[in-house]
This record gives structure tokens, C-alpha cells and sequence, in this order.
């Protein structure tokens, strides 16, 4: 490769890490045609879904939030990832809403976020995480 086309390349690779746009944005699934990265369900139910986006742009979604907590405790988190949960219309960071549980749920975990809930993520982790070391009923 020439001197200018090298020089070049790296301007235009330096400009593409110029214009990265920070911490990543929550997306909106193809309802009904997304699978969740779980459980391979459909994600059909925003009342439920969840997100998870690292800092290279791929997002995964989820059709229940345990899904959600489930997929990252085999996925440890790397700095500047996020994970989102779907209240009304908005994805709230997990961190920052508020959740309720006892809610029809696509994987029958519960918790939707919820802005009049009283638990947390770290409620709902520990919930999930709890009920999938519970045996198996009838086992």
C-alpha cells in the first residue's frame, strides 16, 4: 500500500472512532419475529421485554426479564454495557426502574418495570436467581 493510501486509511479509520456515539441506545425488537436470546421465544410483549447492548453495538433481547438475568449470569458484563427493561413505552436502564412482581410473564418469571413498584434490579436478580436453583417440581 502507497504512502497516501495508508495515510488515508488511517484518517478515515481515525474519524469512525471519532464519531462513535458513547454508551450504546436501547433498540426496538421486531415484535413477534424477535427471538428472545434465552429461551428462543418470540419476543411479543413489551410489558415484559428486556435488552442487553454491549459497547460493539450487537443487543440482545429478551421476551421476559428473568430471561434477561438469566442470559447474564452465564455473560458477565464488560465495561460501558447496558441493559435496558421495557416500561410503557420507554426502556428504563435496569438499574434505574422500579419493578413489581406476580405478573403474567412470557417464561412465567413475573417482574415488569414498574414506576409505582417497590423492588429492584437487585430484588429481581435474586428472585430469578433463587427460583432457577429451586428443583424442578415433581422431581
Amino acid at each position: 500500500m502507497n504512502p497516501a493510501r495508508w495515510l488515508l486509511f488511517l484518517v478515515v479509520a481515525a474519524l469512525a472512532l471519532a464519531c462513535r456515539q458513547g454508551p450504546p441506545e436501547p433498540q426496538e425488537p421486531v415484535w413477534g419475529k424477535q427471538a428472545c436470546a434465552h429461551c428462543a421465544m418470540l419476543v411479543s410483549r413489551p410489558e415484559s421485554a428486556g435488552q442487553y447492548a454491549d459497547t460493539q453495538g450487537e443487543v440482545w433481547f429478551f421476551d421476559d426479564l428473568g430471561c434477561l438475568v438469566a442470559w447474564q449470569a452465564e455473560h458477565p458484563a464488560k465495561p460501558g454495557d447496558l441493559a435496558w427493561a421495557r416500561q410503557g413505552k420507554e426502556w428504563r436502564e435496569v438499574g434505574t426502574a422500579h419493578y413489581s412482581g406476580g405478573h403474567p410473564t412470557p417464561m412465567d418469571f413475573g417482574f415488569v418495570a414498574d414506576p409505582a413498584g417497590t423492588a429492584s434490579w437487585t430484588d429481581v436478580q435474586q428472585a430469578v436467581q433463587q427460583r432457577l436453583k429451586a428443583p424442578a417440581l415433581g422431581r
